[in-house]
């Protein structure tokens, strides 16, 4: 018998009955092998188990890690991040959304370097964005949904879940289609953008009738008609707020930046 190497007890069977570690294996080619299938191949569990889930059915998928059934997904937040690496990557470096947009200011002749600046990065990282943009969310379907029986940190989740399924939809449809059309006009690209935000109330209704499966279908329509009511005006005060917060800062700290601007 061994003693775990994590908190030191007795381990009688392949885990510590006090803390789950593993039986120390040593580190070989095939320990090497069996964690790269376990993380890339097995569909049974962890990363392409929760990939296969979300974009079957992602709001009952959401409904089940929730409600504590965990031990075969690979962890929401943990998937989001990769999820965004991977986009930012594929959205600069292959599709070069930076210099598209560029290419967009000089053609609607926008010389204010500050403007174009903050634009860019908005533009060219959307998903980071978005991630920015999940305690926000959260807050919104919190309100929104207050009454079904979710906590605040719980709709965190949820809103997590629903990144993932857009994430994973970007990659799968938007990207290629982008990808193809990288050097077309800046008004194309922005176009296809810009049509895939009429996808999002679909989303959210797909979402919401498998995480609340018992709820009728108008009330569904109705809450999510309320979350896109609430969510377009959330988001022009947030930007109105920004807007007005930056420029006092700039005002406070660097007033070259109001002179920028007026250029």
């Amino acid at each position: 018998m061994e003693n775990c190497q994590n908190c030191n007890d007795a381990i009688a069977v392949n885990f510590c009955a006090s803390c789950g570690q593993k039986k120390i294996k040593r580190i070989d080619k095939k320990y090497i092998w069996d964690e790269l299938q376990y993380t890339f191949i097995h569909t049974n569990k962890g990363f392409l188990y929760s990939i296969k889930n979300i974009l079957r059915n992602p709001g009952k998928t959401a409904r089940e890690f929730i409600d504590g059934n965990r031990v075969n997904h690979y962890k929401p937040i943990n998937l989001l991040f990769l999820l965004v690496a991977f986009g930012t990557f594929i959205s600069t470096k292959l599709i070069g959304f930076d210099k598209i947009m560029k290419k967009n200011y000089t053609e609607m002749g926008i010389n204010t370097k500050v403007q174009e600046g903050i634009m860019t990065y908005i533009m060219s990282y959307p998903q980071i964005m978005m991630v920015l943009m999940i305690p926000f969310c959260a807050l919104l379907t919190r309100i929104v949904f207050r009454k079904w029986g979710n906590n605040f940190y719980e709709h965190v989740v949820i809103n997590t879940f629903m990144l993932n399924f857009y994430s994973l939809i970007n990659l799968i449809l938007l990207y290629p289609i982008l990808y193809l059309l990288r050097n077309d006009a800046p008004s194309t690209v922005f176009g296809i953008m810009n049509l895939t935000y009429l996808f999002l109330p679909f989303m959210f209704y797909f979402f919401f009738k498998e995480f609340y499966p018992n709820e009728t279908r108008k009330r569904i329509i109705i809450k999510v008609s309320q979350l896109i009511l609430l969510s377009i005006v959330s988001f022009f005060l947030l930007i109105i707020l920004l807007v007005f917060l930056g420029l006092f800062i700039a005002m406070l700290w660097k007033p070259e930046v109001i002179q920028a601007i007026k250029k």
